[in-house]
């Protein structure tokens, strides 16, 4: 009986142990299906036995294919061909320069301050409106920014009058930059820096005569805006410049010489002077002999009549010399307070009668007896 009971106790336990493992491989098969249902729910293609990574949550609120930066670009206008635009983003402590027409992407959303520099080229500022904006930069979006340039400039409106038709004047004007232009007739002149400009204007002589202009140098402001500077240039009939020349007479000796002009009025000249200021047209100088010292002196020549051009000088040279001469008489041998008596005869029934020892002056040159 104990043999029998001890063979039967064996069996018991064996089956007990064999439950226990069927039921651990149970639990496993288990634990494999749900992993290969996770595998299969998270459309992974792979393998049940490759390792599986969790899905990354993005926090609450957030989007990670939303951008979050914009562009901003520049578009200018009024600047000449191959000049570019500076303008300057900022925003807090970040800058960016756009040079032209540009832009830059980037930039955070929000709002950004855009300042337009003044731009310079062959000499001429141009200045940009508006100086400063501010501007919007969106996600995702392209925000413009439009700038204005306008020359800095002034003009000249130039008139040259009082000549005849067809003739020209002569002018230079220079100034700011090198600048120099010479022109002869009324015009506009654009396009010029603000600044001070030297006109220099020149006679002319034309088919009419010469001409001269009023004011010979002058300078000029201008300023820049829309309005242009006047700038008037007169011209005149350039005056003739008559000269007298007297020469020959002893010193402290007057001259005895007539002008008489175009209009009619004469003009007496004592010693040699300048007429700056003189009519053009016909011109007549009569001179005459004048006596000094005892003597006369003749003018040469005694007269001219000639004319001269609006813009012309014209001479008039007088030479005076001595033209008559003296004779000296000597009387002695006569008694104290006696006279003698001398007839002096010459040309043109010239008669005197010397007493005393003297000097005959101022005898017009021949024979005396």
């Amino acid at each position: 009986m104990v043999v029998m009971s001890l063979h039967t106790t064996i069996p018991l336990r064996r089956r007990a142990s064999c439950a226990r493992a069927a039921t651990a491989r149970l639990g496993a098969c288990a634990s494999l299906l749900i992993v290969l249902a996770l595998a299969a729910c998270s459309g992974a293609d792979k393998s049940p036995t490759a390792p599986v990574t969790p899905p990354v949550v993005p926090p609450p609120g957030s989007d990670p294919g939303t951008p979050t930066t914009g562009i901003a670009a520049v578009a200018s206008t009024g600047l000449p061909s191959g000049v570019s635009s500076r303008v300057t983003l900022k925003r807090g402590s970040i800058e960016r320069l756009l040079v032209g027409t540009s832009s830059v992407a980037g930039l955070a959303a929000g709002d950004w301050t855009a300042t337009a520099e003044a731009v310079t080229a062959d000499g001429i500022t141009y200045l940009p409106t508006p100086v400063t904006q501010t501007v919007t930069v969106t996600a995702a979006g392209t925000v413009s920014i439009s700038v204005t340039y306008v020359a800095n400039t002034g003009a000249l409106d130039v008139t040259i009058s009082g000549l005849p038709t067809g003739g020209n004047g002569d002018v230079v004007i220079t100034g700011p930059n090198n600048y120099r232009r010479a022109f002869g007739t009324s015009l506009a002149i654009t396009a010029l820096a603000a600044g001070q400009y030297h006109v220099e204007s020149r006679g002319v002589k034309l088919s009419a005569g010469s001409f001269a202009p009023v004011t010979a140098q002058q300078d000029i402001n201008v300023v820049a805006g829309n309005m242009p500077t006047a700038l008037v240039i007169p011209y005149v009939v350039a005056p003739s410049v008559i000269s007298v020349a007297i020469a020959g007479l002893p010193g402290g000796s007057a001259g005895a010489v007539v002008l008489t002009p175009p209009s009619g009025s004469n003009i007496a000249i004592t010693a040699s002077t300048r007429l700056p200021a003189a009519l053009a047209g016909r011109w007549q100088m009569a001179a005459a002999a004048i006596k000094s010292s005892g003597y006369t002196w003749a003018p040469t020549p005694t007269s001219k009549d000639t004319s001269v051009a609006s813009g012309d000088s014209l001479t008039f040279n007088v030479q005076y010399s001595i033209s008559t001469g003296a004779i000296a008489f000597l009387v002695t041998g006569l008694g104290s307070g006696a006279n003698g008596a001398i007839n002096v005869t010459g040309p043109a029934g010239y008669q005197k009668t010397i007493t005393a020892t003297t000097t005959i002056t101022d005898l017009a040159p021949g024979v005396y007896t």
